[in-house]
């Protein structure tokens, strides 16, 4: 069954992309990252539209971005670690993520209140 790598929920083998997350699904959450490195989170926000965007800034920037959508239909609010956007990156390509959203930043593409960066340009 394939799973989701940002949400980790389980499909059907004939679904592809999880209708939640957006993302393709893998075979097993070990192949998640698509090799055996791990991933770092680089970014965090309250917004799922913004998280997107900045992701998409990210890959168009030749780093692998996955969005990790920490919301809980549980607790549905946007305060706290339980309404979290965070956005994570192979550990290779930190340095490069972290150039990108400080590029982002001052060129106003995403500004420091709308979210957070969690790494410094080496």
């Amino acid at each position: 069954m394939p799973f989701c790598p940002s949400c980790e929920q389980e499909y059907r083998p004939d679904v592809t992309v999880c209708p939640t997350c957006n993302v393709s699904l893998v075979a097993s959450l070990e192949d998640a990252s698509g090799t055996s490195e791990d991933t770092i989170d680089v970014f965090v926000c309250y917004d799922s539209q913004l998280a997107e965007r900045v992701s998409e800034l990210l890959r168009e920037a030749g780093v692998e971005a996955l969005v990790r959508d920490r919301t809980s239909m549980a607790f549905p609010t946007t305060i706290g670690t339980t309404g979290e956007q965070r956005i994570a990156v192979p550990s290779p390509q930190v340095a490069a993520a972290a150039a990108a959203l400080e590029s982002a930043v001052g060129d106003g593409v995403i500004t420091t209140d709308e979210g957070e960066i969690l790494v410094a340009v080496a």
